[in-house]
């Protein structure tokens, strides 16, 4: 499973490379699904329920970003650092979901904000943008490089599908960083939700037997950068 912006069959493990045999991408949402002819010993079920206020964990081998904790903005957000190819996960609540066409995909987009944590924070940048409660216990959220990546939940001690990384927004909030930098508070950013694609991925899927979550979580988010979006949700 992956975004379906995210071209390609192929994608490294641990060293070793796989080629799908099959990719199958949804007509109009940002969402594949490949087959592949290997046999993985560890894998990750999709998620169908709706996960509207809960807590996911987005996982990527994206770029990093680095908190201002100095300067005129210091405690106001993060600044882009690059270091793609390394494997990072952060928490988030999901907030909210609206049908976005982005890129020409128009999907239904699971919402999560970066909250502020610090009392370090001016209160001009204290935005809780989409007001669902504040920051998480390890609040980040994904960047340039994470698309395709999962949006995870845990459910009875095993991970979960729920979305697929697919686009971020940073101009909400203060925005004090500026657009080029990822992210400031109360900035926003979506993973396609499984739950509203579950019909869909049963019909492709008949075998009931879902992509690995090395790879449908990790492994398929380094193959492009992720989706910059500059326009209010």
């Amino acid at each position: 499973m992956t975004a379906k912006h995210v071209g390609g069959l192929g994608f490294n493990l641990n060293g070793t490379d796989y080629t799908a045999t099959q990719r199958i991408d949804h007509p109009t949402a940002d969402i594949s699904l490949l087959r592949f002819s290997n046999t993985f010993t560890k894998y990750s079920l999709p998620f169908f329920d709706d996960v509207m206020g809960q807590v996911l964990t987005f996982v990527g081998f994206g770029a990093t970003a680095s908190e201002r904790t100095a300067g005129a903005n210091a405690w106001t957000g993060y600044d882009y650092q690059g270091g793609f190819g390394t494997r990072r996960a952060v928490t988030n609540r999901i907030e909210d979901q609206v049908v976005e066409n982005v890129g020409g995909h128009t999907s239904m987009a699971l919402l999560a904000d970066l909250d502020y944590y610090s009392g370090q924070t001016p209160l001009g940048s204290q935005d809780d943008f989409l007001g669902g409660g504040g920051a998480t216990a390890n609040e980040g959220g994904v960047i340039f490089g994470d698309s395709g990546g999962g949006s995870l939940l845990q459910v009875n001690g095993e991970w979960r599908i729920a979305g697929v990384n697919i686009w971020i927004s940073d101009t909400h909030g203060p925005n004090p960083g500026g657009n080029s930098n990822y992210l400031d508070y109360g900035d926003v950013f979506a993973a396609t939700s499984i739950h509203e694609y579950r019909d869909w991925i049963r019909t492709n899927a008949p075998e009931t037997v879902p992509e690995p979550a090395t790879m449908a979580a990790l492994g398929l988010g380094v193959l492009a950068l992720l989706k910059r979006r500059r326009s209010k949700i």
